[in-house]
């Protein structure tokens, strides 16, 4: 697995051991089969990505999908934005996971082109 270049840092993180915990929680329950997800949310300059770029460098290797979106309050005038955000790539890329059909319709109402992947999809 090659990590992204925002992954390395040789400053330590400080004064976010709880929330790293709550991530390794997330983690392990999905790692044992459960779908998880978390939100990462806060105020500018509280140490979010720093945070979730360690969090992604201690578990690389571990078979995860890692998924991210970036929003700002602009961005909260768009429904599902944050989750289209995080979609998109997968849904580019042709590596969409094998959900009911409804739940893919569901995702085609804001990601149109997973039609072409899964055709014959039923209306939302």
């Amino acid at each position: 697995m090659v990590l992204p270049l925002w992954t390395i840092s040789d400053v330590p993180l400080i004064g976010r051991e709880l929330e790293m915990k709550q991530l390794q929680e997330v983690w392990a329950k999905a790692h044992g089969g459960l779908a998880q997800a978390a939100l990462v949310g806060g105020e500018a300059g509280m140490g979010k990505t720093r945070l979730v770029q360690d969090f992604v460098t201690l578990q690389a290797g571990a078979g995860a999908r890692w998924l991210a979106s970036r929003t700002t309050a602009g961005d909260l005038s768009l429904p599902y934005s944050a989750l289209e955000q995080a979609l998109r790539p997968v849904v580019e890329q042709g590596t969409i996971p094998d959900l009911p059909p409804e739940d893919l319709a569901e995702v085609a109402h804001f990601l149109p082109e997973l039609t072409r992947f899964r055709p014959g999809l039923p209306a939302p």
